[in-house]
């Protein structure tokens, strides 16, 4: 599992929230697990490998 913290995310989620200014994504492979606030996701993912984003943003380049 990996967890890309440190910035911003943006997602297409019509019926959640679109933005999270502390946001992270949890994902397996190409697979994405979760998406929430950053401090929650740590939490939950305690064991998962860190992808710093820098504080950029983070988003779906295409929905599948």
């Amino acid at each position: 599992m990996k967890l890309i913290t440190n910035g911003r995310l943006i997602t297409r989620d019509a019926e959640g929230r679109g933005y999270y200014e502390h946001g992270a994504v949890a994902y397996e492979g190409a697979r994405i697990a979760e998406v929430g606030e950053e401090a929650a996701l740590r939490a939950k993912y305690p064991d998962a490998e860190i992808v710093d984003a820098k504080g950029g943003a983070a988003g779906r380049s295409r929905k599948e």
